[in-house]
């Protein structure tokens, strides 16, 4: 039970308190509720439920009570941040990676690697980037440049889309990480030779 000491914001009653003439009081959980008074504590209070996404509960002073408010932009923004870096912190990248080498989409790849120097080296650094990541050590900007990488140089089928989008979502890369699109798609290119993806002028 919460109590309300001084009109402050109510907690749990204290093991002792010191009165004003210097004296200590212990066992406060032993007295009624008219003797907490005349030491200062009103309750016992019972915290509201409430909806945390998008309400608060604060204590007033003056009226003794608790109430619930809309949480400010404010706040709301700084919750979506930090669900969103919990999402980021939460990344499976060994999940991600282990499901993914036994999916259609890593059998494209092999087969592609094994029969174009290009697509091998892209299919090396794709596993050492990854690999680095399984241990900590993510190039967040790097693996997202491969991943778009991956869409310019290779056609998948909605099967493999799908299949794709999946994992991204079930080990939390899209947190972090987009997949191109069709429109970024048809409006870049990649040079092997350079390692770059350059934008489509269209006349």
């Amino acid at each position: 039970m919460l109590y309300s000491y001084l009109a402050q914001e109510p907690k749990s009653l204290p093991s002792r308190i010191r009165l004003s003439d210097g004296s200590t009081r212990t066992s406060l959980y032993k007295l009624s509720s008219s003797e907490l008074l005349s030491l200062g504590f009103t309750g016992p209070y019972t915290k509201p439920q409430h909806d945390a996404s998008v309400e608060k509960v604060i204590w007033s002073s003056e009226d003794l009570q608790y109430q619930i408010t809309p949480l400010t932009q404010s706040e709301l923004d700084a919750l979506a941040e930090q669900a969103l870096q919990n999402r980021i912190n939460s990344i499976n990248y060994t999940g991600f990676w282990n499901e993914l080498i036994q999916s259609s989409v890593y059998n494209k790849l092999r087969t592609a690697a094994s029969q174009d120097l290009s697509a091998n080296t892209f299919c090396t650094e794709l596993i050492l980037l990854f690999s680095d990541a399984k241990n900590g050590n993510k190039n967040i900007e790097a693996i997202q440049h491969y991943i778009n990488v991956l869409f310019l140089i290779f056609t998948f089928t909605a099967e493999e889309l799908s299949q794709i989008s999946s994992l991204f979502a079930t080990y939390d890369l899209i947190a972090q990480y987009s997949l191109p699109d069709a429109d970024y798609i048809a409006t870049h290119t990649y040079d092997p030779q350079t390692n770059t993806i350059s934008t489509i002028l269209i006349p």
